[in-house]
């Protein structure tokens, strides 16, 4: 193996990327390739492909990263890159409410929903005292 590389380093959870990776055969017959592709250390998908003798070719590996963070993509010991998954915050509208969106948010929420108790409350105080 010669070199590997992203097709893109800013993703979407679930999108899919292309893990590139050149491949040379050097030797005077085909020989068998092994392809290791790890996620943060963690093996994801292996490989075989049979190239044929004193021949380079690039590979284009599909691979879909699942969870949000930044990944560092490794073919064997080769490091591809690291690509950062963040979720879209017009997709992620829950975000906000886990907590994605900072605490202030959440605090607003919770705001709103003592206003709204409230006012429930003291108007049916007022229609107890006008009966």
């Amino acid at each position: 193996m010669v070199d590997a590389s992203l097709s893109q380093y800013e993703v979407t959870p679930g999108e899919e990327i292309e893990v590139v990776v050149e491949v040379e055969n050097s030797a005077e017959e085909r020989g068998e390739f092994v392809l290791e592709l790890r996620n943060d250390g963690a093996l994801e998908k292996t490989e075989r492909y049979t190239l044929p003798a004193n021949e380079t070719t690039t590979l284009r590996v599909p691979y879909r990263v699942t969870e949000p963070g930044n990944h560092t993509i490794q073919v064997n010991r080769i490091v591809a890159g690291t690509v950062q998954a963040e979720a879209d915050e017009e997709e992620d509208a829950a975000g906000v409410l886990s907590g994605g969106g900072g605490a202030l948010p959440v605090f607003v929420l919770l705001l709103l929903v003592g206003i709204v108790l409230t006012l429930v409350g003291l108007a049916r105080h007022r229609d107890r005292g006008d009966s």
